[in-house]
């Protein structure tokens, strides 16, 4: 593990505990993206979808990670924001690999799903390409044919029936 990782796990695990302490939100339903600090295309369409509804309490945790020193202490509060959000969400929406959600597991209540940003596996993603961390405690994945489930279920450590 490269040392910022080590450094950031180190600091996360401090808060983890305290986590716990916070409610959970039945309604709660939680966009986290690291990649775009808008909702984009497919968190924009399930957001309107869901907020048509009105019956759940939507939340974002979007962020643009910048490779700089600022960017990457705001990085930092970012994943420590996601640690308390993660455990008083009832369902967990994420569009890339997920540091805190792989390193920290959530509450059994809570769900994670997976909305992979690409429109298939035409390359190695997830845990089958080196990485610093494993990819794990995510509990869906959703897959635009079942030609992929295999695939998806292997990159994100996944039984196939959770692959949607």
């Amino acid at each position: 593990m490269k040392f910022k990782a080590i450094v950031l796990t180190l600091i996360l695990s401090f808060f983890y505990p305290f986590t716990f302490l916070s409610r959970l939100h039945k309604n709660r339903i939680t966009f986290i993206s690291l990649e775009h600090d808008n909702l984009s295309k497919d968190f924009k369409i399930l957001y309107e979808a869901l907020a048509a509804e009105q019956r759940y309490e939507l939340k974002t945790l979007l962020f643009k990670f910048k490779p700089t020193f600022l960017g990457n202490l705001r990085y930092g509060l970012a994943c420590i924001r996601q640690l308390f959000i993660i455990q008083s969400s009832k369902l967990v929406i994420i569009d890339y690999n997920n540091f805190v959600i792989s390193k920290f597991p959530h509450r059994s209540k809570v769900k994670v799903l997976e909305v992979w940003h690409a429109t298939g596996a035409l390359k190695n993603f997830g845990n089958k390409v080196e990485r610093d961390y494993e990819v794990k405690n995510y509990d869906y994945v959703i897959a635009n044919s079942d030609f992929f489930k295999k695939i998806y279920a292997e990159a994100f450590n996944l039984s196939e029936k959770n692959v949607l």
